[in-house]
């Protein structure tokens, strides 16, 4: 690649992320292969960039699951690799929120990769005990999870008591932060 590649890469996502309702229907699949593609790149703002422009088209009207279905494996995979290379609370936040986002927009359909995504945030948890705002967007993603799990949500139960019992102690002040999203 030419040196420089890197900010042509990080505007492809950019437009991508700004035209996602214009994508035409045929064409999905080669966006989502060019924005797996950065979500892979070694630069992080371009990582970053394509997570946002998978974000778009997710949230699109014309959003079709079946369409993005073999392209949920390699973006979870990114994405949870993602959050782990990240250092800065609010861009990890942003990123776990595009994880919800996949998790609400599939439904049912996460289950497959319920495991990778609960190993990953576990671990993110017990790395991030002194980060507020990524603990309660953690919270949130067990809480989408529980949410589309249609009576797999026992599954998560070892890992979901120690986070819930944290979140929800009341004689810990300094856990208000995240009390409310542990409440619900």
């Amino acid at each position: 690649y030419p040196e420089h590649s890197y900010i042509i890469k990080r505007r492809i996502a950019f437009v991508i992320d700004h035209w996602a309702a214009q994508v035409d229907e045929s064409f999905q699949k080669e966006t989502y292969e060019i924005l797996i593609a950065c979500l892979n790149d070694c630069d992080l703002v371009v990582r970053v960039n394509g997570a946002a422009a998978i974000q778009s088209l997710l949230e699109d009207f014309d959003f079709n699951s079946g369409r993005y279905l073999q392209f949920v494996k390699p973006s979870v995979e990114a994405i949870i690799g993602l959050v782990k290379d990240m250092s800065g609370s609010d861009t990890t936040c942003h990123i776990l929120k595009i994880l919800g986002i996949i998790i609400s927009e599939l439904g049912e359909q996460i289950r497959p990769y319920m495991s990778l995504i609960v190993d990953c945030i576990s671990d993110l948890w017990r790395c991030s005990l002194n980060k507020k705002m990524v603990l309660s967007s953690i919270i949130s993603i067990f809480s989408r999870l529980v949410e589309v799990l249609i009576g797999g949500a026992a599954e998560l139960e070892s890992v979901l008591f120690p986070v819930l019992s944290m979140s929800c102690d009341p004689k810990h002040s300094e856990n208000l932060y995240i009390l409310e999203e542990g409440l619900n």
